[in-house]
């Protein structure tokens, strides 16, 4: 008995993987989520899941849950790296970096003298 017990569990999980990977290329229908629903329109779908794909490679998941668990680990970390992006660009366009930059100061009491110099001389001017 406990051999067909360890024969059922094969031949489970060998559907559970053949499953797998027929899903795997409708992630968007399985997971219920759409390309369209978690990308911006400029950003490559294909990274996001060439992304998705190396995160399955790197943790190998069994299982329905496991698989949702690296989705949603993917969708995070291309959260992070979209919101990292646009700190940065948001940062570069604000006028006041350019102020900063232009103290060539490397820590922010540093910056914050040297502003209140400059501001303080073009008052005087």
């Amino acid at each position: 008995m406990r051999g067909g017990a360890d024969h059922t569990h094969d031949s489970r999980s060998t559907m559970t993987d053949t499953r797998s990977k027929k899903t795997r290329s409708h992630n968007a229908l399985v997971h219920g989520v759409y390309a369209k629903d978690i990308l911006m329109p400029w950003e490559s779908r294909e990274a996001f899941e060439t992304l998705h794909k190396d995160l399955l490679t790197e943790f190998m998941p069994r299982g329905r849950s496991e698989e949702d668990c690296i989705f949603d680990l993917a969708y995070l970390y291309w959260r992070k790296q979209s919101l990292w992006r646009l700190w940065q660009t948001t940062i570069l366009k604000d006028p006041f970096t350019q102020d900063v930059l232009q103290t060539n100061r490397k820590s922010w009491s540093g910056i914050r003298k040297q502003l209140r110099a400059e501001a303080n001389g073009h008052r005087n001017c």
